[in-house]
């Protein structure tokens, strides 16, 4: 149930990629938002078990059509000195609604019940449809002063522009980029956040320390909380210099907490899990400099192809992730009573963790090293 929101998010990207350069940012925008209201109501009203699978797959579908729309405009209308920031933002905006599915929604649901909360989450994304539709438009008013930046006349950057690549065409460009690779294995960062996050930091704090579920939903609100906080504190540096090196440094910490909740997984003081969450979320914070890396090395005539195709990496390791710990669960034993078991598993769970985001930053290291050689001076 978990992971089918992953799956046809990740499987769909190539197809909005290949879509938000033909139907551009606005018709992308608003059918997207639609097919997430329709999936909600049907998730929502289920009377059974699988309209509950087919209304997530019909958010998962249309949630897909979300990020790589917004970086098309972000990337064809904006300077590159400007597009750390504005990746920054965006990715700030898109995961208020993390933190705001933690605890406040938890709340909300408690108060109102689960399917009239989420009635409400439909009809304001249907509103917000309309909104999308009658603001954004898909014209560039800033297309002649980035003709003149780059010494070109606006004809010949419309003509650019126009130059259609076949898909597999695409995919074969893509591909053959050195730090490509890296940058998929680097998005195992992602994965083992949402694995945590998403699935089993309430569970944890449920089984390992006995919290209720409201008390354990609002410990695990410190992780995207610490998202939120890092992006916009490094939203700046990403246009800078020192944007590479924030990539790396900022991520490695979650190595470290991982390396921590596997060696002393209880008896941890409460004050100092709650600087262990935050530092998890904060830890991710410095990932919208992998956008700015691909505005970069995409050609714009086929941006929103080429980021639809890499950004199914992180979200397919997040499936697989999420479906591959609850295959571990199921599996591993760790003693004779319950709270043994569950002990034991989960120091195993966060010494994959742990595994993981050692070689995400050895990528990350190789990531570095590329740019500093093939990119001096454009990043």
């Amino acid at each position: 149930m978990s992971s089918i929101y992953f799956y046809s998010y990740a499987a769909l990207q190539p197809v909005v990629g290949v879509l938000t350069d033909r139907w551009k940012p606005r018709k992308m925008l608003t059918l997207s938002v639609i097919m997430m209201t329709l999936g909600t109501l049907i998730y929502t009203y289920s009377p059974s078990f699988i309209f509950t699978y087919i209304g997530r797959l019909l958010i998962g579908i249309g949630s897909a059509g979300i990020f790589v729309p917004v970086s098309w405009i972000i990337t064809k209308y904006f300077s590159y000195d400007k597009r750390g920031f504005l990746f920054a933002i965006l990715i700030f905006i898109g995961n208020i609604g993390s933190l705001l599915a933690a605890s406040p929604f938890a709340k909300l649901i408690t108060y109102f019940g689960w399917r009239n909360a989420l009635a409400n989450v439909a009809f304001t994304s249907f509103a917000l449809a309309i909104l999308i539709w009658l603001v954004v438009r898909d014209d560039n008013s800033n297309k002649i002063n980035e003709a003149n930046l780059n010494n070109k006349d606006k004809k010949s950057v419309i003509k650019t522009e126009e130059e259609k690549s076949s898909w597999f065409v695409v995919c074969r460009e893509v591909a053959s980029i050195p730090i490509i690779k890296y940058c998929f294995v680097s998005s195992l960062t992602y994965a083992t956040m949402m694995s945590f996050q998403g699935l089993w930091a309430v569970p944890f704090f449920m089984d390992i320390y006995k919290m209720e579920k409201s008390a354990a939903s609002d410990l695990v609100t410190m992780i995207p909380l610490g998202f939120l906080i890092g992006v916009l504190l490094l939203s700046k540096l990403n246009d800078t210099k020192y944007g590479r090196y924030n990539f790396f440094f900022v991520n490695a910490t979650s190595l470290i907490v991982y390396l921590i909740f596997t060696i002393s997984t209880i008896n941890l003081p409460n004050t100092f899990v709650i600087i262990l969450l935050f530092l998890i979320g904060f830890s991710n914070s410095a990932d919208p400099y992998l956008l700015k890396i691909y505005s970069l090395i995409f050609p714009k005539r086929y941006y929103g192809t080429a980021l639809g195709i890499v950004n199914m990496f992180p979200f397919i390791l997040s499936a697989v992730y999420q479906s591959f710990t609850g295959l571990l669960f199921d599996l591993s034993e760790g003693g004779v009573d319950a709270l043994q078991r569950n002990v034991g598993s989960y120091k195993l769970y966060f010494l994959i963790l742990t595994i993981s985001l050692v070689v995400a930053t050895l990528a990350r290291v190789e990531m570095i090293k590329i740019l500093n050689k093939d990119y001096k001076g454009k990043i």
